[in-house]
C-alpha cells in the first residue's frame, strides 16, 4: 500500500491487496472553517497500476526527501511494508513529484 498526501490536502491511497485500486479523499472547502472530504474509489487497469507503482518507486528511489515537515510545499508518501511504516517527503519542483501528482489527478479525474 502506498499513501500520498499532496499540498492541497488530498489523500491518495494505492491499495494492492486483492486488486489494484486507487482511493482518494478529496479536500473540499466548506462553509465552515473545517474541510469536508469527498471519498472516491477507482479500479485501475494493469497499465495504470504499473504507471503509479513506477512513479512511486522512482520518487522513493531518488530520495527526493526533505525534513521540513511544516513546509506547505512538502508532499509525503507513506508506505507500509512487512508491518513497517516509512515516510518520504518529496521536494517541491521535482520531476518525480510532478509526474506522480499528475498521474494521481488524471486517474481520479480532478484538476490540479
Amino acid at each position: 500500500m502506498y499513501r500520498y498526501a499532496d499540498r492541497n490536502g488530498n489523500v491518495f491511497v494505492l491499495a494492492i491487496e486483492s486488486e489494484a485500486r486507487l482511493i482518494i479523499e478529496v479536500a473540499q472547502a466548506s462553509d465552515m472553517t473545517a474541510q469536508a472530504r469527498k471519498s472516491q474509489d477507482r479500479a485501475l487497469s494493469s497499465s495504470e497500476y504499473m504507471s503509479l507503482i513506477s512513479a512511486f518507486s522512482l520518487a522513493i528511489d531518488n530520495r527526493l526527501c526533505q525534513c521540513e515537515l511544516r513546509n506547505a510545499s512538502t508532499s509525503m508518501i507513506l508506505t507500509s511494508q512487512d508491518g513497517q511504516q516509512r515516510r518520504y517527503f518529496l521536494a517541491a519542483g521535482s520531476t518525480e513529484r510532478a509526474e506522480l501528482e499528475g498521474l494521481l489527478r488524471e486517474y481520479v479525474g480532478i484538476e490540479g
